[in-house]
């Protein structure tokens, strides 16, 4: 089944093309903590506008002060709307639960104009809105709440490169062994998940479910694999397509995998969703897996290209 995502590049264009539909004479842009701050902050920026959460918005009113002091260091070059109206922004609008709490929040103040924007709606919350960017099913997913969303209760996640950083060492013992119980965490879900897998050999399972239990992870089934060491491991190879077998045979979703080359092997044997933290995209029917993958090797050429030219400038007309 697929499954509807936009990422932060997804987010930031959204705006960009629907920018003019927003009145540019508000006086200012509240965001809708926490995930509404962040197009709340994209529209302000494109408008000049000050930003507020709802909270800073109340305080200020209560205050008597302006909405200028919220604006950074480059107040004094922030244009009044002088419109009184304020533009209440949220990334999403679903069932309506947060901008029913934001509308009552802000019944008290009378003598401004509140509008309501969401970037991202269902059809249903077209009417609670007055401006909207684009209209998506209710089961989507976004960049900014992933980690955090009741999909991971039947998905399946990688550990190294996604739970906490790759290790930088990997000599099968003692420096391993260390990097493990001491793991850097990277993404951390707040929800229970389904399943982890991962290529971690066996023997190394208690200090695994140590680190994980003292990170707070919560999950049904830890898959590891069962090979007697890394050379073993190296000489076998199978990597994404071992996941993808581990996938394909579950009832899992959704699996999360930090190598964009394990990611498309993923996709391959499954055809099923993989969410790939190397390039925090989602790879689908594996078409996109594909296109992700080129793209990554082309953004690689260049920079190595780059990188070349920059040392021919530096050294080329030195003398060794």
């Amino acid at each position: 089944m697929e499954i509807v995502y936009r990422s932060f590049e997804d987010l930031s264009r959204t705006i960009r093309e629907n920018i003019h539909k927003i009145p540019h004479d508000i006086d200012a842009v509240v965001g809708v903590p926490r995930s509404g701050m962040i197009p709340a902050y994209l529209v302000g920026l494109y408008l000049n506008k000050p930003v507020l959460s709802v909270g800073a918005f109340l305080d200020s009113r209560a205050k008597g002060e302006g909405y200028a002091a919220e604006a950074g260091q480059r107040q004094a070059y922030i244009r009044p709307g002088g419109s009184n109206r304020v533009l209440v922004v949220d990334d999403s609008y679903r069932r309506g639960e947060a901008h029913r709490k934001v509308v009552e929040q802000l019944a008290p103040v009378k003598d401004v104009q509140f509008l309501h924007a969401a970037v991202y709606t269902t059809a249903e919350g077209v009417e609670h809105l007055d401006f909207w960017c684009e209209v998506l099913p209710s089961r989507r997913l976004f960049e900014w709440n992933i980690f955090h969303h009741k999909t991971l209760e039947n998905a399946a996640l990688d550990i190294d490169g996604v739970l906490c950083q790759d290790p930088p060492v990997d000599d099968d013992g003692e420096q391993y062994l260390a990097y493990i119980r001491h793991a850097i965490p990277r993404f951390i879900p707040s929800t229970p998940v389904k399943m982890l897998v991962t290529c971690r050999l066996e023997k190394y399972r208690a200090a695994t479910e140590a680190w994980l239990a003292e990170q707070g992870v919560r999950y049904e089934k830890l898959v590891m694999l069962d090979l007697p060491d890394k050379a073993t491991r190296l000489k076998w190879g199978r990597h994404g397509f071992y996941k993808g077998e581990v996938y394909e045979q579950s009832d899992c979703t959704l699996f999360i995998e930090s190598s964009l080359r394990e990611a498309s092997q993923i996709t391959e044997v499954t055809r099923k969703p993989v969410f790939c933290t190397q390039t925090m995209s989602m790879l689908q029917q594996g078409v996109s897996a594909k296109t992700e993958l080129a793209l990554l090797d082309a953004r690689r050429r260049v920079f190595r290209k780059r990188f070349r030219e920059r040392l021919r400038r530096l050294f080329g007309g030195r003398k060794h």
